[in-house]
């Protein structure tokens, strides 16, 4: 089709109806034609109504007067009138005045003997339909009347057809649930009630006004550009547009646009469909993919997920940073095995076999020893669980080496300096009760013992002593050591401890505090140790000893190096942090259901506005149904925990979709005393999924349901096509393989063009344009062989090259065409044979006739008569044969029993003198032209005005390797062998020559071959080839 050229027989691409169609459904429920003839001869009245009824197409009704078949008009309805011109009282063209005042476009037809050109210009110009004048041959006039009534009602009917579509395709565009608008070089004719709702503009608006103005001008050009070209008459695809509505706000949307007629008049219809929502749920799609990488990265715990054959697919930065591997170093290479210490590998082997046979059961949260680049072992936690609908699982590990040498080394300092405490109040107590008896004289040895003792009892506790009354200070080696000292000499290096000291001042007035008052001295302080190691945090205690008069004479103290349990409280104020600035709601009951914790996060998730309203409410005030929430309950109380999707409910009542777990709080003795569930906000993501799925589903449908075959197939190295990764339904019914057998196939198995030539210049143009549309032959599993048309677009998925083929089957179009062409041929050669052939005779009966007129010759008029009646005859044949070639290959083949077309032709021909045994299987049929039964009959006929004194005519089958032989023979005259190929020749011989001509054509149409092989003066014998797969033989089981 001539692509500058619209197609109008399509108006949208729903199913409207055509005019064509409605046409068609109109005439096969209206056989007749009713016809109101007038004319005021009843002679010709008479003769028109034989001529016109005798065709089965009319049903006519006379009146000899305008008067009488205007009283008939009231009463009944006609299709068509037909008229004569010049008729008493009121003529042809007042009569016609009245029918158009009265009955509108009603098919009116002049019918006149008057030929004037004055009758003929007020006949168009008052609305005649035609003007057809009388005489001639009666036969042809009224063939030619006959043509031009049925011209005129099927205008009429197109007429009506196409108003009623008209009405339909509006009923149709104001019901759709789509922005629908109809314009017109570029104005807005028509709007649809959605239009009017979305845009929020009215109709009147909208109709008159450029369509360009409602279009955001960034798309001004491109959309200027498929108007052009739909203008042109090419075809566009659709396209995506914003458009804002009288508010502003703009809605994204589909552009589908077609030709189509409205209001009489070529027209462009548009069909916009709303995408906001889907846009809006694909970028929501895409946040959420960011937040779950923001989540991955910044958990602060080592974080993995790991393949079903041990291998980590994805690691965070924590975990490359704990293990001291590159991520590219550990994804896709590293198995989780790697970073387990031998003597904690089996038992977590163990663990992993058993999740994945139990995911629900087995224990997720368990202590192990980490093993990193360098062999350091450190001591970790790990969560881990399976990732549902997968066979990957995820693990969390988190560093608690700090926490774990923290709590024993502050246990062993707790311990030490609770016996230190001990001893020294123990030896105060004693140097009280020694104090008043010892002598002045044994002072310097009990201060001796004191400072022994002291040494002996503080341990690896720093102690120190200020002399009130000298003004010393002294302190042990341990002391010394903690403010990085190694060296201590004769004197203590005060000022050097001093500088270690960046608030000195505050210690100082503390210690002043504790002599001039008696204030508690108990603090912490950080210093920088002398020997530029890393700062340390002390704990310092010191007590004020006084003297006989109650006046302090000394300070003893201690002093502890805290820096690890510094580190390990800093440690939980950073984890009790990231609870709170969680992006996971994170809450805590006790055993009987009532909440005691919640963090912001489980605030925000749950609707509520403080953790006031959360704190004492019971558990179940959130899960949405109290029935699953109880399960949930029981099964955390039989194993300690549970986790999976659930449906919450927030404050306001309304669900919300959770990722959820629970677990047990256990005490130090494995004794539960609390409950602490996580979980997150998963419900945009389900709905983007399930809007996901929709699309896919739809799509997959779309896939499976096309009428075409869809094959997608890889592209090979050297861009030639490689194998085949998807089909749809159609291809596997066409080719009769099995979806695993095509996906285990090369394109190039099932389909390809003819020449290696035309399979390089594909590929190449394939290359160049990312697309091309070919012919090319499919072989099917049974090895049939389909011609199709392949129209086949390049693209790159997960960076593979691959190609989606869309293949049509042209077997029906190129069907269609060889009936077509074979239709013209035989159209010509009807026609060559009836103009020769009928000339001829027509010409030799005028002469008959003119002698016969002359009365010259002595040959009587009977002998003329009987050349007349030969003629006729003759011609009466030549039609016969032409009537029937005329509708070979005009039907589907059928299969037909050999057996009883034959005997059909028998009975119709009812030889006399001959004996006929059709000796043919009752069971075999061939497929053939359904005028099979003319083959045998023109046989027969050509035995019987061929064949000479025909006694016997046999019909039998023989079986010739895959193919089945049809013999018809008879003990006639034979057929010489120099006329054995030249009688299926058009015309030879005597009579028409058409029998056998038409007997090997009919044939011929479904690859069946018609020859002659026998012997003259023998018998004819013809043997009728039916090829493999063109015949069987019919039982109970086919």
């Amino acid at each position: 089709m001539n692509k500058n050229k619209m197609n109008y027989s399509v108006f949208l691409p729903i199913p409207f109806l055509t005019v064509d169609q409605t046409e068609m459904e109109y005439l096969q429920g209206h056989t007749m034609i009713s016809v109101l003839y007038t004319d005021d001869e009843p002679a010709l009245l008479e003769l028109g109504k034989i001529f016109l009824e005798r065709t089965g197409d009319f049903t006519v009704t006379t009146a000899t007067g305008a008067d009488e078949a205007l009283h008939m008009l009231e009463k009944e309805k006609f299709d068509v009138i037909v008229s004569d011109y010049q008729m008493p009282g009121m003529d042809g063209i007042e009569f016609l005045a009245e029918v158009r005042n009265n009955y509108g476009n009603l098919p009116f037809i002049l019918f006149t003997g008057k030929g004037r050109e004055e009758v003929v210009i007020q006949a168009i110009n008052s609305g005649a339909d035609f003007y057809i004048q009388k005489g001639g041959e009666p036969r042809a006039q009224f063939a030619e009347l006959s043509h031009k009534i049925k011209t005129a009602v099927s205008g009429r009917r197109a007429e009506e057809a196409l108003c009623r579509s008209e009405e339909q395709s509006r009923d149709i565009l104001s019901a759709m649930p789509d922005i629908v608008m109809v314009y017109r070089e570029g104005i807005i004719v028509y709007a649809n009630q959605m239009t009017l709702e979305v845009s929020g503009y009215s109709s009147e608006e909208l109709i008159g006004s450029y369509i360009i103005k409602f279009i955001d001008p960034g798309y001004h050009k491109s959309i200027r550009k498929k108007m052009d070209m739909r203008n042109s008459g090419e075809n566009t695809d659709d396209y995506e547009i914003e458009l804002a509505d009288k508010s502003g706000s703009l809605h994204h949307v589909i552009v589908r646009t077609a030709p189509m007629i409205f209001n009489g008049l070529p027209s462009t219809v548009v069909i916009l469909t709303d995408i906001t929502e889907r846009k809006r749920m694909e970028t929501a799609l895409r946040e959420s993919e960011t937040l779950y990488r923001t989540i991955f990265e910044n958990t602060g715990a080592g974080t993995i997920i790991i393949r079903e054959d041990n291998i980590i697919e994805k690691a965070s930065a924590v975990f490359s940073e704990l293990s001291g591997y590159l991520l590219s170093e550990i994804e896709g290479k590293k198995s989780w095995t790697e970073f387990v210490a031998p003597e904690d590998l089996e038992i977590m082997k163990i663990y992993h076999i058993s999740r994945r046979k139990n995911p629900d059961t087995e224990k997720k949260t368990y202590e192990f020893r980490f093993l990193d680049r360098y062999g350091k072992i450190k001591d970790c936690i790990n969560n881990v669980a399976i990732i549902p609908g997968t066979g990957m699982s995820v693990a969390s590990v988190v560093d608690i080496s700090y926490k774990k040498e923290a709590e024993t080394e502050l246990k062993n300092n707790n311990e030490e300096l609770n016996a230190s405490y001990e001893q020294i109040k123990a030896a105060e107590e004693e140097l009280k009760a020694q104090y008043a008896t010892l002598a002045e004289s044994e002072g310097i040895i009990r201060l001796s013992e004191e400072r022994l003792l002291m040494a002996q009892e503080i341990g690896h506790t720093g102690c120190w002593e200020y002399n009130i009354n000298s003004g010393k200070i002294w302190a042990s080696d341990e002391a010394l050591r903690i403010f990085g000292i190694s060296d201590r000499g004769e004197e203590l290096p005060t000022e050097e401890i001093e500088s270690c000291i960046p608030e000195w001042g505050k210690n100082h007035k503390a210690l002043f505090d504790l002599i001039s008052e008696g204030k508690k001295y108990d603090t912490e302080f950080y210093i920088h140790p002398a020997d530029g190691s890393a700062p340390r945090y002390i704990h310092s205690v010191a007590k004020k000893i006084e003297g006989h008069n109650n006046s302090p004479t000394r300070i003893l103290g201690i002093i502890q190096d805290i820096t690890e349990h510094k580190n390990a409280k800093e440690a939980l104020r950073l984890k009790n942090y990231a609870v709170e600035s969680s992006m996971d709601g994170i809450g805590i009951a006790d055993l009987s259901g009532i909440m005691t914790y919640a963090n912001p996060a489980f605030i925000s998730i749950m609707g509520y506005d403080d953790l006031s309203e959360v704190i004492g409410l019971h558990y179940q005030n959130f899960p949405f149904n109290t029935e699953e929430g109880q399960e949930i309950f029981n099964e955390l109380k039989e194993h300690g925990r549970w986790s999976g999707e659930v449906m919450g409910r927030k404050k306001n009542k309304t669900p919300v979709v959770l990722d959820f777990s629970i677990n047990m709080i256990n005490n130090s003795e494995g004794i539960p005393v609390a409950m602490m569930c996580t979980f997150s906000d998963i419900t945009k993501s389900k709905l983007a999924e399930e809007a996901l799925k929709k699309s896919e589903n739809r799509y997959r449908s779309i896939f499976d349901n096309a009428n075409d075959e869809i094959i997608i197939h890889q592209m090979a190295p050297d861009h030639h096509p490689g194998r085949i990764t998807e089909v749809n339904r159609r291809a596997i019914k066409t080719l009769g393989y099995s979806r695993d057998e095509l996906l285990n196939m090369t394109i190039e198995e099932i389909s390809h063009p003819h020449t290696t030539e035309e399979c390089n210049q594909i590929n190449n143009i394939i290359l160049r344009d990312n697309r091309a549309i070919f012919p090319a032959t499919q072989f099917t599993k049974d090895g049939r062989k389909i011609p199709v048309e392949v129209s086949t677009n390049y693209y790159e998925y997960e960076s593979s090259p691959e190609c989606v083929a869309v293949i049509r089957d042209l077997s029906e179009r190129i069907t269609a065409q060889e009936t077509l062409s074979r239709a013209h041929n035989q159209l010509k050669l009807i026609s060559g044979i009836t103009r020769h052939d009928l000339y001829n005779q027509v010409t030799a009966m005028m002469g008959y006739l003119e002698i016969m007129k002359l009365g010259e010759n002595d040959i009587s008029n009977g002998e003329y008569i009987e050349k007349l009646d030969a003629s006729l005859r003759r011609i009466y044949s030549i039609v016969e044969k032409t009537k029937y070639y005329g509708e070979i290959g005009i039907n589907e083949p059928l299969w037909q029993n050999c057996h009883i077309s034959a005997d059909r032709a028998v009975k119709e021909l009812s030889p006399e003198n001959a004996v006929i045994r059709n000796d043919i299987s009752t069971n075999t049929e061939i497929l053939a032209d359904t005028l099979l039964f003319r083959v045998f009959y023109n046989l027969i006929e050509n035995s019987q005005r061929h064949g000479g004194d025909i006694t016997t005519i046999r019909f039998s089958t023989e079986e010739s390797g895959d193919d089945c032989l049809i013999i018809y023979s008879d003990n006639g005259n034979g057929i010489p062998t120099a006329e054995k190929e030249k009688i299926f020749e058009k015309s030879y011989g005597k009579n028409t020559g058409l029998g056998l001509f038409f007997s090997k054509e009919i044939l011929a149409t479904t690859g069946i071959t018609i020859r002659e092989n026998g012997i003259c003066g023998e018998g004819a014998r013809f043997e009728i080839r039916v090829p493999k797969g063109s015949w069987r033989t019919a039982g109970p089981d086919n």
